[in-house]
Parts: structure tokens; C-alpha cells; sequence
């Protein structure tokens, strides 16, 4: 899933803090953040995802289970309120919605949500990719916000909620240039568990009709 920011204001808390100091704060919380997930092989996760669509005035919630496995493998199975899939392979990317009887099939690359999550998939790297700035500081997470080194088409901003003292990213929120808002929160997460590569794999259900935009 692809990714594009615009940098967050920095939090009042931190504005008398010295430059020197909080740059200092926020490359050591990167790094951390990097040697985390440079050791983790696969992740799995709940997850509850809220989209706030500004056209509409509504917000839509839904949860389910994610997996990942590098390199570039993904899955998300939702449960409510609808059991749609999301897979990834590392070359395909697949959306399946049951109750449309579709799945829309691209190229890994060519999806919004996988570079959304490059970082968790292991294929990410936030100090290359990103200027990133401590927002907030709280009693249990670091919240920060990742300005693109390049632009990312469809996203304006991004910012992630990163968990003392584990340094594992237990929210994202993703912001677009029409107003829209998606937040993934995580939960009950374990890493380096046994995934196997069938899991990332999807066969089309028969009479469900394939969309390639």
C-alpha cells in the first residue's frame, strides 16, 4: 500500500524544546522504530479501520485480522460489517467484496493501501522515505508525523501512533486532499509467528467476476 505526508505541526508541549534536543529525540525514536521491524519476518494483528468520508459527513467503521510476511505479503480478513479480503503476494494485489461478487485485481505496487503499509509489510524504510517530526509525546506512545521525501499520489498526510517501550506503530491515520480520513488502529498483535505462504495466496471464487482498472 503507497504513502504520501505533509508534515504535522509540532504539539505546543514541544515548542520551547531545543532543536538540537528534540531532532536528537526524534532520530533515536526512528531508529528504534527501524531496528523493530527489521527483526520482525511476520506480524499479525487485530485491527479496527475507521474512514471518515468528508462528501458524505459519515463515518464508516470496520474490524478484522491482518497478517504480514516479508517480503511484501499482506492480508486482511474483515469481519464486520462486511467479510471483504484484502491480499497481497508481494506481486498481486487483490480486493475481494463477497457481496458485490467482484474482486479488483492490480499490480502490488499499484495499490494506495499497500503502500499505505510498505513499513509493516517490511519493505518500508521511514528515515529514506520520510522527514518525520515528534508531534506528541504521551505516558504510553510517541505520535508522529511523516512528510514524504516524494510526493505519494491520493494521500496529503500521514501521521502513526508508536507504543513505549516496544516501538511497535499501533495506529495510522491517513489523511486525503479532499478531507477524508482512514485510521487503522491495532491490537493483540504477535510477531515472528509461523505464517505460511499459502495464506497469501488467492484463488478467485467461481462466478465472481475480475476487474483489472
Amino acid at each position: 500500500m503507497n504513502y504520501g505526508w505533509k508534515s504535522l505541526i509540532l504539539s505546543s508541549a514541544f515548542v520551547f524544546l531545543p532543536a538540537a534536543l528534540l531532532a536528537q529525540d526524534v532520530d533515536t525514536i526512528v531508529a528504534r522504530i527501524q531496528i523493530k521491524y527489521e527483526n520482525v519476518e511476520t506480524l499479525s494483528a487485530e485491527f479496527v479501520q475507521e474512514t471518515y468520508i468528508r462528501s458524505l459527513a459519515r463515518s464508516e467503521v470496520s474490524k478484522g485480522k491482518l497478517y504480514f510476511k516479508k517480503p511484501g505479503k499482506m492480508r486482511w480478513d474483515y469481519t464486520a460489517p462486511q467479510k471483504d479480503q484484502v491480499v497481497s503476494d508481494g506481486l498481486t494485489f487483490w480486493i475481494y467484496e463477497p457481496d458485490l461478487a467482484q474482486v479488483i485485481e492490480t499490480p502490488a505496487r499499484a495499490g494506495t493501501a499497500t503502500v499505505a503499509m510498505d513499513f509493516l509489510a517490511g519493505t518500508g524504510d521511514l528515515k529514506k522515505n520520510f522527514s518525520v517530526v515528534l508531534v506528541e509525546e504521551k505516558a504510553l506512545t510517541y505520535l508522529l508525523g511523516l512528510e514524504p521525501r516524494e510526493p505519494i499520489e491520493g494521500v496529503k498526510k500521514i501521521s502513526i501512533e508508536v507504543e513505549k517501550p516496544s516501538y511497535l506503530v499501533v495506529k495510522s491515520i491517513i489523511e486525503d486532499h479532499f478531507g477524508g480520513e482512514t485510521s487503522i488502529s491495532l491490537s493483540q498483535i504477535e510477531l515472528n509467528k509461523t505464517l505460511n505462504d499459502e495464506l497469501f495466496d488467492f484463488s478467485v471464487p467461481q462466478g465472481v467476476r475480475v476487474l483489472r482498472p
